[in-house]
């Protein structure tokens, strides 16, 4: 027969083992809660909400325009697929070609610079035609930056768009 003391014994160890378990549950938890608030906080107003890929990542790539929705009335127009496109390179250049506006000029594709705002919210970028003293400077909201998609929101005037046109794009 087992003798008091070893059950008081066997006792007092089995609760210390369940008051680890128990607190480490509650350390995981605490975290895993902390984690979730944290990642769920998305930047921009279209997503993601959660990501592993880091935004230059996401941004630096070829980006075809398909649509883009009028500032003022809200319309939605589609965008032919006629070659144009912007790209990010994590370098911090761009190329940027826009077939309806500089077919006209005789220029195939504008090269520039472009950075983050330092929230990430923002983009601006820069690019220079010198055989047309074309030198624009863009600054966009940022609305989405998924792996696949992009949202910009012009903040001035830009090639055929007004301030506060939003510009989708997709991964070309």
């Amino acid at each position: 027969m087992i003798s008091s003391d070893k059950i008081k014994k066997i006792y007092f160890i089995f609760r210390q083992l369940i008051y680890k378990i128990l607190m480490k549950i509650l350390k995981l938890t605490t975290l895993l809660i902390i984690v979730i608030s944290v990642f769920s906080c998305s930047k921009y107003e279209e997503g993601p909400k959660f990501t592993l890929v880091g935004k230059t990542t996401r941004l630096c790539q070829k980006w075809r325009p398909i649509q883009y929705v009028d500032g003022n009335s809200g319309e939605i127009f589609d965008i032919d697929s006629d070659g144009s496109f912007i790209e990010f390179l994590k370098d911090g250049s761009l190329q940027f070609k826009d077939v309806e506006n500089f077919s006209q000029a005789g220029i195939d594709v504008a090269g520039g610079q472009w950075d983050f705002s330092e929230d990430k919210t923002q983009v601006t970028f820069n690019y220079i035609v010198s055989s047309v003293s074309l030198d624009v400077t863009q600054t966009c909201t940022i609305t989405k930056l998924k792996i696949n998609s992009l949202a910009l929101v012009l903040n001035s005037n830009w090639v055929g768009y007004n301030s506060g046109d939003k510009i989708y794009y997709e991964y070309y």
